[in-house]
C-alpha cells in the first residue's frame, strides 16, 4: 500500500526501528526488554532498543497513513545553558555505548575513525570539551556494556539485528517469519506482535 506525505510516495515496509521522538509500542514489547536504557536519558536511546528489540526477535514496520509532526528540540533548548554542548555530550558518549554493546569487534577500527572524526568536527564546531566529556563518561559504563553484550548474546541473536546494520549495498538476509512484529508509521512509529 502506497500513501502521499507532501510530495513523496511511501510504501507500508519493514523498516529496521522506530525513532523515539514519537513512537507507539506495543506494552509487551517494553515488559520484554525492560524499556529504555535509562542511562541515555536523551540520543541513542531509541536506536539500543531497536537493536534489543531486533535482537529478541521484534519487527519493524511503516505505516505511512500516520503522521506526526514533531518540532524538534522544543523542550531540549528550554532545558539547558548551552544546549548545543549538552547534546555533542550524550551523542559522543550514548553513541559509543551503543557500538560497544552490539558492534562486532572487528569493526573497531571503523568505529575508532568515526570516533576520531567526531572528535575533529567538535573542535571546528567548539563543542571539543563536552564531546570529550561525553566520550570520558561512557569509560564508566564500559564493564556493564560489556556484560550486557555477552548476555545478549546468549538470550538473542545479533544477527537479526545485525542484518540492517551492514554496508551500503549488501543485500539483506531474509528475515525469519516471526509473531513478533512491530508497526511504525510515517514519521511516528508503533510497535506490535
Amino acid at each position: 500500500e502506497k500513501t502521499p506525505q507532501g510530495e513523496l510516495v511511501i510504501d507500508s515496509r519493514e523498516i529496521f526501528g522506530v525513532c523515539g521522538a514519537a513512537c507507539l509500542f506495543r506494552r509487551e514489547l517494553l515488559g520484554d526488554l525492560g524499556g529504555y536504557d535509562e542511562r541515555y536519558f536523551a540520543f541513542y536511546e531509541d536506536v539500543d532498543l531497536n537493536v534489543r528489540a531486533r535482537m529478541a526477535g521484534w519487527r519493524f514496520w511503516l505505516d505511512p497513513e500516520a503522521i506526526v509532526w514533531h518540532y524538534g528540540n522544543q523542550a531540549w533548548h528550554a532545558g539547558f545553558r548551552r544546549p548545543d554542548a549538552q547534546n555533542a555530550r550524550l551523542v559522543a558518549r550514548n553513541r559509543l555505548a551503543t557500538q560497544i554493546k552490539f558492534m562486532p569487534f572487528h569493526s573497531i577500527s571503523r568505529i575508532a575513525m568515526v570516533e576520531v572524526g567526531a572528535l575533529g568536527r567538535a573542535l571546528i564546531g567548539r563543542r571539543f570539551l563536552m564531546t570529550l566529556a561525553g566520550k570520558l563518561e561512557m569509560l564508566r559504563w564500559i564493564p556493564s556494556l560489556l556484560r550486557e553484550r555477552h548476555a545478549f548474546a546468549k538470550t538473542g541473536d545479533p544477527g537479526l539485528a545485525r542484518v540492517w546494520l551492514g554496508s551500503a549495498g549488501r543485500k539483506r538476509a531474509a528475515q525469519p517469519d516471526t509473531p513478533k512484529s512491530a508497526t511504525a508509521v510515517g514519521d511516528a512509529q508503533t510497535a506490535s506482535r
